[in-house]
């Protein structure tokens, strides 16, 4: 057996399920953020996250948001429709800047037994509405 299963977090990222630590560390992501070297701050629903610079807003055309780096298609996020370079601009109707933002709501809809919440993105300069489901 690969050792003990725990409900998954929608904090948690997508990982493969092996052996050892790394099963471990993934299946705790709930209780534990970071464990052993493995960060899980900058992922929501196994879609990888990283704020917006002013820089790159501008790049994107958005003013402030949170840009998804990776959303696997098998992840809770990628089977929720969000996609590699999708900027998250609202979760819940309320405007997010940071990461630690879409992590922080996310997490007080988990807690009060939600499964599911809004998300606006930005995508290819047109506004998007999704349900991210876990």
């Amino acid at each position: 057996a690969d050792g003990p299963s725990f409900p998954r977090s929608p904090l948690a990222p997508a990982a493969p399920n092996r052996a050892g630590l790394r099963s471990v560390a993934s299946s705790m992501a709930s209780t534990v953020p970071s464990l052993a070297g493995f960060p899980y701050e900058n992922a929501v629903a196994g879609a990888q996250l990283s704020t917006v610079s002013d820089g790159l807003g501008k790049a994107l055309g958005v003013g402030s948001g949170v840009l998804v780096t990776s959303a696997p298609v098998s992840s809770p996020a990628g089977q929720s429709g969000l996609q590699d370079g999708d900027v998250i601009t609202k979760v819940a109707g309320q405007a997010v800047r940071r990461v630690s933002d879409v992590r922080d709501l996310v997490a007080l809809a988990a807690d009060n037994g939600e499964h599911a919440i809004d998300v606006q993105v930005m995508r290819q300069r047109r506004t998007l509405k999704l349900t991210l489901k876990w």
